[in-house]
């Protein structure tokens, strides 16, 4: 009995020490004069509530081993505050330079090198270091180069002519600039042309013949094809549709020779008649015109040039005659004569001078204002001259005899009576029947109609042919007409059954 009561005793006596009552509910402590009047302060709250574990009491050796291992409750809720505050200062630190170096804001000397570098490495701060350094640096190199200054910064003592100067800027703009100073040449590459055969011109309406004329406009992107079938179609050229812009119709006339005016508002069209029809294409009139009543024997007007400054057409006639009109009121002007037959003219890209080619291989020049014969010279090895074309700079000029060869010409020829050709072209066997130059002068076209796909393209100044036109799966058939559009970024070919093939040149970027 006496053990049964002691034990009892000995748990009361716990069980208060715990703060739990006897029937195993908590007791809350006695509150102390400062809580009761509410002046409580938050580290004796932290200290009365414990941060690990539950709320009971930990026995001595457990807060000791705690108090050992993670520096007690107190010093874990400091520390979890204090890092509450620095996450909070980290987010609003505001971001340093990326070419700042902090090891010039705190520089330690190395004591391997503290005798050597006591002098230069000042122990305070890096705008000092860095200033020894640069002097350092300008003891070894010199002072900062004039190409390293900026411009505010050069000395005002150099003296510099306007010449020198306007170099110089010229220099600071490269040093500048960054990228590639090299670009692509403008020049036409002579091993390779790029093209590409696109729509065909007329293909919303072939001619149902021959093509015997067809010819870009001077000024727009427009090309007119015409034939034997006696009517004029008039296309706008786009490379892909190449819309209808008009057709007309000539009664009982087949055309066989068609051009634009310079101004590009009239087409001129001929025939075997000893008249020609003007359309105007502005006010959609057709107008017959005929000026050979003088003349007993019949002289068709089958082929004609117009001159470049539109002062002039030059028919060719009979037995050498050259007929010259007027392109404004196309009245007759005058009448050129020359030995043999006329086989081809050409105007100088100016207008000045008007170049004829006979049968005997002669080549006449005449000068447009005197109308006179001002020079002759024979084309090399020639038997019997077939074309005559000049180049738009009067640089160049293409002789086209019925062998097949194409004699190309400085413009030294128009001083010298037998000249030396700058190439003759040997491609094709059969007469050449058309020769035309491009825009500037770096392609001529040649053509036979007498064999299929007989077109070449000759590169200038070099005179070499392109091996890659025609292409070998393009089939021109027998070519009659050729012609290049006003900056060459088109060239089109006539053909034996009425088309008029259309080519994109790619190094051209322009109509």
């Amino acid at each position: 009995m006496l053990r049964r009561a002691k034990k009892r005793s000995v748990a009361t006596e716990l069980t208060k020490n715990d703060g739990i009552s006897s029937q195993g509910i908590p007791e809350t402590a006695p509150k102390t004069a400062k809580q009761a009047d509410g002046e409580t302060r938050p580290s004796e709250r932290r200290r009365e509530l414990p941060v690990l574990g539950s709320r009971i009491p930990k026995p001595d050796f457990e807060r000791q081993l705690e108090d050992v291992v993670l520096g007690g409750q107190d010093s874990i809720v400091n520390k979890l505050q204090v890092e509450d505050r620095e996450i909070g200062v980290l987010d609003r630190e505001q971001r340093k330079p990326a070419w700042q170096d902090e090891g010039e804001d705190v520089i330690q000397s190395s004591t391997a090198k503290k005798d050597k570098d006591e002098a230069l490495v000042p122990n305070n701060s890096g705008t000092k270091f860095s200033r020894s350094r640069k002097v350092e640096f300008e003891k070894v190199v010199g002072s900062t180069p004039a190409w390293a200054q900026l411009k505010s910064k050069r000395t005002n003592s150099e003296s510099e002519d306007e010449s020198g100067s306007d170099d110089e800027d010229e220099e600071d703009r490269l040093l500048r600039r960054t990228g590639d100073y090299l670009t692509s040449s403008e020049a036409l590459p002579k091993s390779y042309l790029n093209f590409r055969r696109v729509t065909d011109a007329n293909k919303e309406q072939y001619t149902k013949s021959r093509l015997h004329a067809m010819e870009f406009h001077p000024t727009s992107q427009v090309i007119l094809t015409a034939g034997e079938d006696e009517s004029l179609h008039i296309f706008q050229v786009d490379g892909k549709n190449n819309p209808k812009i008009q057709s007309v119709a000539v009664e009982k006339f087949p055309i066989l020779s068609a051009h634009f005016s310079a101004d590009g508002t009239e087409v001129i069209m001929s025939s075997r008649s000893r008249w020609y029809y003007v359309y105007d294409m502005i006010a959609g009139k057709m107008e017959r015109v005929s000026f050979l009543r003088e003349y007993s024997e019949r002289q068709p007007l089958c082929k004609f040039a117009v001159s470049p400054d539109g002062q002039f057409i030059a028919f060719q006639g009979l037995y050498g005659f050259i007929h010259l009109l007027s392109a404004k009121n196309k009245e007759l002007i005058s009448t050129l004569k020359m030995n043999g037959l006329v086989k081809s003219i050409a105007f100088s890209g100016d207008g000045s001078k008007l170049l004829s080619f006979g049968d005997d291989g002669e080549v006449y020049v005449w000068d447009m204002k005197t109308r006179d014969c001002v020079h002759k010279f024979v084309d090399e090895g020639c038997i019997q001259g077939s074309t005559i074309s000049v180049s738009r700079d009067g640089q160049y000029i293409a002789c086209g005899s019925h062998s097949g060869v194409l004699n190309i010409y400085d413009n030294h020829c128009l001083t010298e009576v037998r000249p030396k050709p700058v190439r003759a072209v040997m491609n094709l066997t059969t007469q050449i029947t058309a020769s035309k130059f491009n825009h500037n002068s770096e392609i001529v076209a040649t053509a036979s109609f007498h064999t299929a796909n007989s077109v070449k393209l000759i590169h200038l100044p070099d005179c070499h042919v392109f091996p890659n036109f025609p292409n070998h799966a393009d089939t021109i058939g027998l070519a009659t007409e050729l012609d290049f559009s006003p900056n060459g970024g088109y060239m089109a070919v006539g053909n034996n059954k009425g088309k008029a093939m259309l080519y994109r040149l790619g190094h051209y970027k322009n109509y």
